[in-house]
């Protein structure tokens, strides 16, 4: 159960969101740039169907871990996306544990100066029929790839692990997690 003051802090994070986009709103449409506020509408009402598609997994620790991941963590910007309509409830504090983890193993080894980028896909497994799996790609420059590898590799609830070089040092590591 989440405490009174975390409560009172993700509340206080949503509403400036929420403020930012109807001052958005209110800017464009006293422009008379109607365009822009379809757009902006489109845009708030994905968001919201992006949260609804996470509710109804039943992993609230999780959901509550994803939608303030980008309150918590400075230099890193996460996106998710649900593509199943499985029912996660006994899986929610595992895979909140292993995202915990595999964040906390991905900033010791990153640079506080960089903006990292990491999705989440929620979906069906196409490894193993009636499960589902979680897909996590993380993009950026990494101080110890090696270790970072190593720790990975041996996760011993991963299904799958790749790193894949870009440009410039960068890599993108995606890791799969089946719920089964």
């Amino acid at each position: 159960m989440m405490k009174e003051e975390d409560m009172i802090d993700l509340l206080r994070h949503y509403r400036h969101d929420w403020l930012n986009e109807v001052q958005l709103l209110m800017g464009y449409s006293s422009m008379g740039k109607l365009d822009k506020v379809q757009d902006k509408l489109k845009e708030v009402i994905e968001g919201a169907n992006k949260e609804r598609n996470l509710d109804r997994l039943s992993i609230p620790k999780t959901a509550i871990w994803l939608i303030s991941f980008n309150w918590r963590y400075d230099n890193f910007r996460m996106d998710y996306q649900v593509e199943t309509n499985n029912n996660l409830a006994s899986y929610d504090d595992q895979i909140h544990n292993q995202l915990e983890r595999l964040i906390k193993l991905f900033s010791s080894q990153s640079d506080e100066m960089e903006l990292y980028h990491v999705k989440i896909v929620i979906k069906e497994s196409t490894n193993k029929k009636g499960a589902t799996e979680l897909v996590l790609s993380i993009s950026g420059t990494f101080s110890h790839i090696e270790i970072l590898e190593k720790e990975l590799v041996e996760n011993q609830q991963l299904h799958k692990v790749n790193l894949s070089p870009l440009s410039n040092k960068k890599i993108q590591c995606t890791m799969t997690y089946i719920c089964n």
